[in-house]
């Protein structure tokens, strides 16, 4: 006799108990979140709050910080169009792009198409359209916010053509041995020859003998070495794909500022270390660590903020002994930020900046000066080491962007025989 199996309510456990002392699998149905009333004529505004929500709560693959730089780039592209925050989210159209290509061009002084400008407002475009990702119009449609058509033809707006990638040119010897010279003896003063601390000593003469008339003065003692490289002492300017950059690089008739003491340890940071902006603001004297191969700057997650970009750039970085005594004189005790906050390291008023606007001077083309250093870095470390994945790892890349981007050829190459 076959008896028909009783119908059971479902439970939270994914086995219920069956007759027969058993166990049946039972299928629980997921509880569907309510989707939220359609917001009328959205904003820009109403964009940001959802999309930046959506980064802290991990909703969408893009970390808070990214998520902010993001919509500002979407946030720069739109005020080129006349729209702000409080413009409504259909007026953002493919026209907005046009419109900010267009000023750019005309800043730049450009009529034809340029491939190094399209790559660099292809770089902003990109990060304006993450804005609209698979992910965040998921998000988007749960918060009420309809995009129109007008919108989707902004996010899927292909990039411009042509464009060429810029590659690194070394900076001239002349220059990158002035900039390392400078920042040195800014750290630890040369020793001044023997007369003029002669010269500079207390003057004991008053309980001697008067010396004769005939004798001539002494002369001056020497001034201290500047700061700044002479005027005799020609600096030729290095050829680079980067634009002057109007926050960092110094205005007409406007004299560089001299570089400070902690000026001189971020440009060492960079050309010696080849340490990221964002490295260079967290770094903390903790960093440095005492390993069987010497002393190291130990790159990592260090639970304060600072994160690598999926952890790619955890590494140890060699540091010479001699190097780390001249930072130690300057750097604050305790193991606090000697940079202030990484945030703010755009300001004008930022040790960034102000170091920024010193290298104006040697590299007056080049927009990224300190990461233009740390390329220099890199390309010292292939040079001598003869090897791309120790140049790779010593600046926390793939050998791929290595190759492209950060090395250049400083060896000539010698005939072969």
């Amino acid at each position: 006799m076959i008896t028909r199996r009783q119908p059971q309510a479902a439970t939270t456990d994914s086995r219920a108990p069956a007759q027969g002392g058993g166990f049946c699998r039972t299928r629980t149905r997921r509880a569907r979140a309510t989707p939220a009333p359609q917001i009328p004529r959205p904003t820009l505004q109403d964009l940001r709050r959802v999309y930046l929500t959506a980064a802290k709560l991990g909703d969408i693959p893009a970390t808070p910080a990214t998520a902010r730089a993001n919509y500002n780039k979407l946030l720069t592209i739109a005020a080129a169009a006349g729209l702000s925050e409080q413009s409504e989210l259909a007026d953002l159209t493919e026209a907005s792009i046009t419109a900010w290509r267009a000023a750019q061009y005309r800043a730049a002084g450009l009529t034809a198409p340029d491939a190094l400008t399209n790559y660099r407002l292809n770089s902003t475009l990109r990060q304006a359209q993450s804005v609209f990702s698979a992910a965040a119009r998921r998000v988007y449609a749960r918060a009420g916010i309809t995009l129109t058509e007008t919108t989707t033809d902004f996010y899927t707006r292909p990039p411009f053509r042509p464009q060429a990638r810029p590659t690194f040119r070394a900076i001239d010897a002349a220059t990158d041995a002035a900039i390392l010279r400078l920042a040195r003896e800014r750290l630890q003063p040369p020793t001044p020859p023997p007369d003029a601390a002669r010269a500079s000593a207390p003057d004991d003469t008053a309980a001697r003998a008067p010396e004769p008339a005939t004798r001539a003065p002494e002369p001056p003692p020497e001034p201290a070495p500047a700061t700044r490289a002479p005027a005799a002492e020609k600096i030729r300017p290095t050829s680079g794909e980067g634009r002057r950059d109007t926050d960092t690089y110094p205005r007409q008739n406007e004299a560089p500022l001299p570089l400070s003491a902690l000026g001189a340890v971020m440009v060492e940071m960079a050309r010696l270390c080849a340490m990221t902006v964002k490295e260079i603001h967290y770094f903390r004297r903790s960093w440095v660590v005492q390993t069987a191969a010497g002393l190291k700057i130990d790159i990592r997650e260090d639970g304060r903020g600072f994160s690598t970009k999926c952890a790619t750039k955890t590494r140890q970085i060699p540091l010479s002994p001699e190097v780390w005594a001249r930072w130690s004189k300057v750097l604050p005790l305790g193991d606090a930020a000697p940079f202030g906050e990484y945030r703010d390291y755009t300001s004008p008023q930022s040790e960034y900046s102000r170091t920024s606007r010193w290298l104006g001077q040697f590299l007056p083309d080049r927009q990224k000066k300190l990461h233009e250093l740390r390329k220099m870095a890199c390309s010292q470390v292939l040079a001598r080491e003869r090897d791309i994945y120790a140049a790779a790892y010593f600046i926390g890349d793939s050998v791929q962007t290595t190759a492209k981007y950060y090395a250049a050829q400083l060896r000539e190459i010698r005939p072969l025989e």
